[in-house]
């Protein structure tokens, strides 16, 4: 309860780590991914993309749709929601916007 009712502090983890996880799950999922799925793939393929498309246009909707009705700025609210986005979003929001000021004064209270 003291921890959730604490300051905010926000977890990092150094580069060099968070490359050697994201290289790790793309090995993993290279592994499982066998070349006969992909032949099998070939004879359906219009309407895996159809699937793609129509994923990714549902998740740009909604996210859009979200930028509208919260606080999120546009490019967050869409990465946020589309498949595998949600790294970009965090991305594009450390870039765009300077640390709010709670969160300094947070920060700062943590550490005295």
């Amino acid at each position: 309860m003291a921890a959730a009712l604490g300051p905010v502090r926000t977890p990092t983890a150094p580069r060099g780590l968070v490359a050697a996880g994201e290289a790790v799950i793309g090995v993993s999922v290279g592994t499982v991914l066998r070349p006969g799925a992909l032949a099998g793939l070939s004879e359906v393929w219009p309407a895996v993309v159809a699937v793609i498309l129509g994923t990714i246009a549902l998740s740009v909707a909604a996210g859009i749709g979200l930028a509208r009705r919260s606080r999120l700025d546009r490019a967050t609210a869409v990465l946020g929601l589309i498949p595998g986005g949600a790294p970009g979003a965090i991305a594009v929001s450390r870039a765009e916007r300077p640390t709010p000021a709670w969160s300094r004064s947070c920060s700062s209270a943590a550490s005295s």
